[in-house]
């Protein structure tokens, strides 16, 4: 990440923090904090300029199912780093920390003189150590 950005992805992200923690305000504060906050997440997009990147927002009301925020919010995108750890942290949680992916590798038909007439499968659970960087 360029320094000029890491000094503005905090300002952003507590933005976005900001979006959250309105979702959860009380009904009267809501409705006036909705606005403010839709203006001020689109004024501190609009002023930064991310280069190539792309990404998008989805701010939703837990309460009402209302959308509150959004840029983009049907591209498809790899999630960001940041994400990554949320997820993770999750999957610690449920799965505890002995959990081990399995992966399988499977044939569909016989092989013959050390050659498989048929389909080799490697069947993955969700391992993330496996990518196709690797």
């Amino acid at each position: 990440m360029a320094p000029d950005l890491r000094r503005r992805a905090p300002a952003c992200v507590s933005c976005l923090a900001a979006a959250c923690m309105a979702v959860g305000a009380p009904a009267e504060a809501r409705s006036q904090d909705v606005e403010t906050l839709r203006g001020t997440l689109q004024s501190t997009l609009d002023a930064y300029r991310w280069g190539d990147a792309r990404w998008g927002a989805l701010v939703v009301s837990l309460d009402s199912g209302d959308t509150i925020f959004s840029v983009g919010p049907d591209e498809a995108l790899a999630p960001a780093s940041n994400q990554k750890l949320l997820t993770t942290a999750a999957a610690l949680h449920v799965l505890g920390p002995e959990y081990r992916f399995r992966t399988y590798l499977l044939a569909d038909g016989v092989v013959r003189g050390g050659v498989l007439e048929g389909d080799l499968v490697l069947f993955g659970t969700g391992d993330p150590g496996i990518s196709d960087r690797f």
